[in-house]
């Protein structure tokens, strides 16, 4: 089975993606503590009081074995995004199942996330209910705490994309460059390009990947200079028309040393101001006017 083939055995549908996570207060009132509480007030001075702490424990069981499980989803998606990214080749086709396996990669991290903050609240509720600490009947849990469910799942996933630009690329300076998809002075983005590499030594260049403009430009450069290149293009699939500007984000999670900016669009500039505002090094070479 190829990769390809494997990451189709996750189950993330375009239905699925469009949907919102539950927030904190959701997972933690509506589900954990009204069942508890339900079961509680049933059993509790009845002939089934008796039950109620087995009850109980498999109630925290259930978050338990399916956070399990979603731990173990990711682990295969894992190998999966790891075998795409050696596989790569830089096709669309190949880009666009490496989105997807990210994609269903980061679905089930939240969802993991989700049901590790419900089973931890579930055990601190066993404990105060039946005085002793809730334990699988094998092996042990680790109890983190989280205050913010799917905010710690994107913290977490945007340190896998750090990771996986790393294998994809050896050490230097990451540099971005942006600019228009109707920019066409070869020779400006050249000087630009060759005149960083000689400040920094070794680089490697991100850019959005555009087959025209300054991405294209760029990109013949760094073949022709042979420097590892980065390609984030924007994934209008999930994040519509704000996903060139999502992109500029991801582009900016990479801590890039400088960005080069040429005349372009409002997603150029975009980029311009984020980076600005994380204090990265901004450079705008002057190009010559328009004939």
């Amino acid at each position: 089975m190829t990769p390809y083939d494997q990451i189709e055995l996750f189950g993330l549908t375009e239905t699925d993606a469009e949907l919102h996570f539950p927030d904190d207060d959701a997972l933690q009132i509506g589900a954990v503590e009204t069942a508890f509480r339900e079961i509680t007030d049933v059993f509790t001075g009845t002939a089934l009081a008796n039950d109620l702490e087995p009850l109980l424990w498999g109630l925290v069981n259930l978050f338990h074995r399916q956070a399990l499980r979603l731990q173990s989803e990711r682990h295969r998606n894992e190998e999966v995004i790891r075998t795409l990214v050696r596989e790569q080749d830089g096709t669309e086709i190949a880009d666009v199942e490496l989105q997807k396996a990210q994609n269903r990669h980061e679905h089930a991290s939240e969802r993991e996330i989700a049901f590790e903050f419900m089973r931890n609240h579930a055990a601190d509720l066993y404990e105060a209910e039946t005085g002793s600490p809730w334990l699988p009947r094998a092996g042990s849990v680790k109890r983190n705490t989280i205050t913010a469910a799917i905010v710690e799942a994107r913290d977490h996933l945007r340190a896998v994309r750090q990771r996986e630009a790393d294998e994809l690329a050896p050490e230097g300076a990451r540099v971005l460059i942006a600019g228009g998809p109707d920019f066409t002075d070869t020779a400006a983005v050249y000087a630009a390009l060759d005149r960083t590499l000689d400040r920094l030594g070794q680089i490697v260049l991100v850019h959005g990947g555009l087959t025209r403009g300054v991405d294209r430009i760029a990109a013949i450069w760094a073949r022709e200079r042979n420097i590892a290149q980065i390609v984030c293009k924007p994934d209008f699939a999930t994040h519509g028309r704000a996903a060139p500007f999502r992109r500029n984000d991801e582009m900016l999670d990479l801590t890039p040393r400088a960005v080069i900016i040429f005349p372009g669009n409002g997603i150029s500039e975009n980029l311009a101001q984020k980076a600005e505002s994380k204090r990265v090094a901004v450079w705008r070479p002057k190009v010559a006017a328009p004939v």
